[in-house]
């Protein structure tokens, strides 16, 4: 089915995770928890009725390219990150030679998934339009809708947990400064 507008998604059934679930259940999402190997099957049996999973290159390789609509951005998470963690104790023991070599690892391989990440989204997109699948983009009158239903969760989340509050403030913080660059750096 067709969405123009996110008002629209009241009561739909989406498959979607963490933060991004509790920002559809603000905008009346049914949402629901299911595992990546059970997307398909429950959206083949109607169980569901849309899904959040990947980005396209992910859903190509996992074979869910399966609706005839496929809407952007994905705002609920703009890319993958894996974690590299090493106990303090350990890492104090380390020579620096070792410390350094870590770094340099995991800073190529950040690099490298991040650049390699966003040019392999666009053969499956290609793939996906040949085989029928419009791509649609959300009105920034949704975006803003979809951003206020976040900024609720973030408040009340943030009330609830210290941690959070003081990495989400120190995100903002960030993100009011980055403005400064962003804003003036790139076309639109």
């Amino acid at each position: 089915e067709r969405y123009k507008s996110v008002n629209e998604l009241k009561g739909v059934k989406m498959r979607i995770l963490g933060l991004g679930a509790k920002v559809m259940d603000k905008i009346g999402v049914k949402t629901q928890l299911l595992s990546g190997k059970d997307v398909r099957n429950a959206f083949k049996r109607k169980e569901i009725d849309a899904y959040e999973f990947g980005p396209p290159r992910m859903d190509e390789y996992f074979k869910l390219n399966l609706t005839e609509y496929y809407y952007f951005p994905g705002w609920q998470q703009q890319m993958s990150n894996a974690d590299f963690v090493i106990n303090l104790n350990k890492w104090d023991k380390l020579s620096n030679v070792a410390k350094s070599i870590i770094k340099t690892t995991c800073n190529e391989w950040y690099f490298n998934s991040y650049v390699k990440g966003n040019a392999a989204q666009i053969s499956p997109i290609i793939n996906f339009k040949k085989n029928g699948v419009k791509i649609i983009r959300w009105s920034e009158h949704d975006l803003n809708k979809i951003r206020k239903a976040w900024e609720e969760v973030a408040y009340e989340i943030s009330n609830e947990n210290p941690l959070f509050k003081k990495t989400y403030s120190s995100l903002q913080n960030f993100r009011k400064k980055y403005a400064l660059w962003s804003h003036n750096a790139f076309l639109k």
